[in-house]
């Protein structure tokens, strides 16, 4: 029996993360004796990464956690008498962007009016990338609310003419490669009472050293739709 050899050794290589990594390692080994079996073995190999031990194909598929400096990888070629030989190489998993994603959905929520409404969206949104930049846009905003692109930040304060139903909100984080995610939810415009101003009176009246006689009606304006006003005296002398 002639054990097997290394015909040609396995090149040193580069696999980008989140793609399908294979290779044929049974090319760089030969057997003089033929008709020999041959079982492949691999050793130093990631956890993503197997051996077919019948054909010698590596395979697998790196994600972002595995990205880093080489591993030295050893596949072995062993015959039907167990002799055997290896070869060594180094690979590498080259980082790919991958897109921003959605860590927490954003709860729908209330706001009251004339209230000073803030929040962090970002605390929202993740990214597996390492110090990878992110730009926080929002659409289908209200128009008393903007963002702050840098932090994800939304702030504004509604006032009575925002008070209604949900309104939609979208919040978008978008990565340095200009991938993104983004994320909806409903905020509600709480009405809060408003008081009653530009009180005005239509009278007519006369006065004596005992008496003033005083007649007409009295009005006032409420943002409040439907709230109901009652009028009352204070600091007088006499009979209304």
């Amino acid at each position: 029996n002639d054990a097997p050899t290394v015909s040609t050794v396995i090149s040193d290589a580069s696999t980008n993360e989140d793609a399908v990594y294979s290779y044929n390692a049974s090319a760089n080994f030969t057997d003089v004796d033929t008709g020999d079996g041959a079982t492949y073995t691999v050793s130093g190999n990631p956890a993503w990464m197997s051996i077919d031990p019948a054909t010698g194909i590596l395979s697998g598929t790196p994600d972002n956690d595995d990205v880093a400096t080489a591993t030295n990888i050893t596949v072995t070629r062993t015959d039907t008498a167990n002799a055997s030989v290896s070869d060594t190489f180094a690979l590498t998993v080259a980082n790919t962007n991958d897109a921003p994603t959605v860590s927490t959905v954003i709860s729908d929520a209330s706001t009251n009016e004339d209230a000073v409404y803030s929040y962090n969206a970002s605390a929202n949104f993740t990214d597996v990338d390492t110090g990878d930049g992110a730009t926080y846009t929002v659409s289908g905003n209200p128009a008393w609310m903007s963002i702050d692109p840098a932090t994800g930040i939304l702030s504004g304060t509604p006032d009575n003419d925002d008070v209604a139903t949900a309104t939609n909100i979208t919040v978008t984080r978008t990565d340095t490669a200009n991938a993104s995610v983004s994320d909806t939810f409903a905020l509600t415009v709480a009405n809060t009472n408003d008081a009653p101003t530009d009180l005005t009176s239509g009278h007519i009246g006369s006065s004596t050293v005992d008496t003033i006689n005083d007649s007409g009606a009295f009005s006032a304006t409420d943002v409040d739709s439907g709230d109901v006003l009652s009028y009352s005296v204070s600091n007088g002398v006499g009979v209304y």
